[in-house]
């Protein structure tokens, strides 16, 4: 099969995405279980015709590849903050739990009715907006706990905020711990070498501080005031700095004793799998580049398929293609049968 006809049919395959989940209802969940919701973002490389405005003057701006040798760094094909674009809508049961260390683990209830879904084309306020649409939809009474799962980036949180108030629902928002864990390892490194027990206990130590209810900004000023008594120059203060920092600007949402304790999650792994098994693994593969209306086809059927609706979304969308090719060309939609309404009697001619 040619590609661009390939191409087409996956496009056109995807096209009832939006109108599919806009009339779909899930089974309602207890009260007690919570209404998740997480973003994040991924790069995928596009076609320049398919790049935003600014990204299109970063590319041009950048010198041609060589042919002879691999580029040191991306081009700038990429397509930025392709996914504020990304979500993950789930459901999970309710249970209080602890601060624990490894050794101590307790099991953590799953998530249930899981969601993801992608998009390049639409903005980010439209696709958190359809985020909490979906919400709505498994909620309409807000009878349960809706929780928000964020990286702290402020446009986002901006975003989640606004379609919040657009739906009228109250809402929890819990920074990630994943991502305030990346901030000390990188701040943990200046004062003790990479891979070193040192620094395993160094980390570990002020997260379970973290989630025991200390505060961020007093955190953030033990770590200002090891870098005058370690005497770092400017260079190896930076990581040490932008921890502090991002735990200051964040202070608001880091309170994992009281999320702990009413049952939350605090760790963004549902979107972050996401972001590897419905984008990264199909989407950056060696050499792909992409058209935009071609990569939110692919995104729209992995989505599905992902998701466990791609067998009922078929059946919509074949139901659909009907109207749209014979009911809507015949009055009343009533569309004639072609077939003769029973089997011809043959006779045998010699």
């Amino acid at each position: 099969m040619p590609k661009r006809q390939t191409e087409q049919l996956a496009i056109r395959a995807a096209r009832d995405f939006d109108e599919f989940y806009r009339d779909r209802l899930r089974e309602p969940e207890e009260n007690n279980h919570l209404m998740v919701l997480s973003f994040d973002a991924k790069g995928i490389a596009m076609l320049h015709r398919d790049l935003r405005e600014a990204t299109r003057k970063k590319a041009e701006k950048t010198r041609r590849r060589l042919e002879t040798r691999l580029a040191p760094q991306a081009d700038g094909r990429g397509r930025d903050g392709v996914l504020d674009r990304e979500v993950a809508a789930h459901d999970r049961r309710r249970a209080a739990r602890r601060a624990y260390k490894r050794e101590n683990a307790e099991r953590r209830p799953r998530p249930t009715n899981k969601r993801v879904w992608a998009s390049i084309v639409h903005t980010p306020q439209r696709v958190i907006s359809d985020a909490f649409d979906e919400a709505f939809r498994r909620d309409p009474e807000q009878r349960r706990r809706w929780v928000v799962l964020v990286d702290g980036n402020k446009d986002q949180l901006a975003r989640i905020k606004q379609a919040a108030r657009d739906i009228g629902v109250e809402i929890t928002i819990v920074l990630d711990i994943v991502h305030v864990l990346e901030y000390l390892w990188s701040a943990a490194y200046a004062f003790h070498p990479e891979g070193s027990t040192e620094a395993e206990q160094w980390v570990e130590c002020r997260l379970m501080a973290l989630l025991n209810g200390r505060n961020g900004g007093e955190i953030a000023k033990s770590l200002r005031a090891m870098v005058k008594t370690h005497q770092l120059d400017a260079d190896d203060a930076e990581p040490v700095e932008n921890a502090a920092e991002y735990l200051v600007n964040n202070t608001r949402l880091l309170h994992y004793d009281r999320a702990l304790a009413d049952g939350l999650s605090i760790a963004i792994g549902v979107i972050e799998g996401a972001c590897r098994y419905l984008v990264k693994d199909r989407m950056a593969r060696t050499g792909a580049v992409w058209s935009a209306a071609g990569a939110e086809a692919v995104l729209r059927l992995r989505a599905l398929r992902t998701s466990g609706d791609f067998d009922d979304y078929w059946l919509f969308h074949v139901a659909k293609e009907h109207e749209r090719t014979h009911k809507s060309r015949y009055a009343n939609g009533d569309v004639p049968n072609p077939l003769p309404p029973s089997r011809p009697r043959l006779r045998l001619v010699k």
